[in-house]
């Protein structure tokens, strides 16, 4: 069986049985740049990534001819997974343009990239283009999008992750040029002095990428050992983060309030164990309030404490991070597992935005 089939199997394995995963408010609206925060291609997990418009006016714009013609719903997606090897840490990038017509959706299976190498693991963007000319970034809040991860072998596990959704704010400055579908263009022209004509995650027309990220609840991984093995997923929240070497600071905390600081350093993306930011947290006894025990659960904050720019060495703080969890639980031949995204303050942003 080759390993597409294995994919395909677990997935109706999974299909069939009506697994379901959660749901984060910031994934249920569309965007024009979306953030896969969890892209895998190793030898136990293989991943699917959809992006899809939702845009569906199939009105041709007026002053174009076939066969060049443009819908109004027609967009370009630049994409771009950012990836590197556990025994070779070096970033490398993977990219792709696929043409959407109004309604149309596009699913990518990750192994089928044969120059992805096995091993391969990270995150993946992708952005909204003028169809006209496949080069501008346009303000086109309609992309919407979701990453599967399957876990193949030695457990079959499947759970899904929406993308993290970013709108555009091209479309509330004026001065901004319109493509010939109307659609402004978010960079390269105007008055937000970003003229690189780039769409990176650190385009001022992004503005809320965040300071702090929270995990509401987390198993204790010393209640079971080797059995619960909750993971959470950190990555800088800006494309060229390849360079930047990050130390992001939170606590765990435990199911009696009490925190346990912690420090941690990543190199643009990472995915590790909850016991690896601090092996210490004890977990009380778990009567509550003279009521019935509860489970041994906590939960998790966490800030870009600050990055240094391995190139320049240039310090920063308040360094604006994303990320996502993994629920874990290691039992016989099917795992359970289940995928969600960090919750965040949009009231407070990142160092990077101001600058």
């Amino acid at each position: 069986m080759t390993r597409k089939d294995m994919v395909m199997a677990a997935l109706a394995l999974f299909v069939a049985a009506g697994v379901a995963s959660a749901q984060h408010p910031e994934g249920n609206r569309p965007g024009s740049l979306l953030i896969y925060p969890l892209i895998q291609k190793t030898a136990n997990e293989d991943t699917v990534v959809c992006f899809t418009n939702t845009n569906t006016d199939f009105r041709v714009v007026p002053g174009t001819f076939p066969p060049n013609e443009i819908r109004r719903g027609d967009v370009a997606v630049v994409w771009n997974i950012l990836w590197a090897l556990d025994t070779d840490p070096r970033w490398q990038k993977e990219d792709g343009k696929e043409n959407l017509s109004p309604g149309d959706t596009f699913s990518l299976l990750v192994s089928s990239l044969g120059s992805l190498p096995v091993g391969a693991r990270g995150f993946m963007y992708a952005y909204a283009v003028s169809p006209d000319n496949n080069i501008d970034p346009i303000d086109f809040d309609f992309l919407t999008g979701e990453a599967i991860i399957v876990g193949i072998q030695p457990q079959n596990y499947l759970f899904s992750m929406p993308a993290i959704p970013f709108k555009s704010e091209a479309n509330k400055d004026r001065n901004q040029r319109e493509t010939i579908q109307g659609w402004r263009v978010t960079d390269g022209a105007g008055s937000n002095n970003n003229p690189d004509g780039l769409l990176t995650f650190n385009g001022v027309e992004y503005y809320q990428f965040p300071a702090i990220l929270y995990q509401p609840m987390y198993l204790d991984q010393g209640t079971v050992p080797g059995v619960l093995n909750d993971e959470i997923v950190f990555l800088l929240g800006r494309a060229d983060g390849a360079d930047i070497r990050t130390t992001v600071a939170g606590n765990v905390w435990d199911n009696r309030e009490n925190p346990g600081s912690y420090f941690y350093d990543f190199d643009c993306w990472t995915r590790t164990r909850i016991f690896n930011l601090n092996p210490h947290v004890i977990f009380q006894n778990p009567q509550r309030n003279n009521g019935p025990d509860e489970l041994f659960t906590g939960w998790i904050d966490a800030r870009g404490a600050f990055g240094v720019n391995r190139v320049t060495s240039v310090p920063t703080d308040n360094v604006p991070i994303l990320g996502a969890f993994v629920h874990r639980a290691d039992v016989g031949a099917v795992g359970f597992t289940a995928g969600t995204l960090l919750w965040w303050d949009g009231e407070r942003s990142g160092a990077f935005l101001a600058r």
